[in-house]
């Protein structure tokens, strides 16, 4: 399976864009471009997957596809959370108003 390594760069990048836009908004206008080029590469990247899929078997399976990226995706996000959270509980209480309903969105 063929991978584009340049596209999961841009794709890195564009995700510092945003972390940094989010850090800073005052000086960095124009940051939420990083949003546009992540969105149109995960998009691009996942298109390819489903025809890929396609081109192999005749058929896209988003089942089987929604499955396969909650279980690569999930564990991640659960402990990011985790940290985050465990974070803000020692050095930013204010983060934690209403985090029950931050944590299910």
């Amino acid at each position: 399976m063929k991978r584009f390594v340049g596209l999961d760069g841009i794709e890195g990048m564009a995700l510092i864009a945003i972390v940094l836009y989010h850090c800073r908004q005052s000086s960095l206008p124009g940051g939420f471009y990083g949003v546009d080029v992540f969105f149109t590469v995960s998009g691009f990247l996942i298109a390819t997957s489903l025809f890929r899929s396609y081109a192999r078997s005749g058929r896209i399976d988003l089942a089987h596809y929604a499955v396969k990226r909650l279980v690569r995706l999930y564990p991640a996000l659960v402990f990011m959370m985790l940290v985050v959270i465990s974070a803000a509980w020692f050095w930013f209480h204010d983060a934690l108003v209403s985090i029950l309903n931050q944590v299910i969105t």
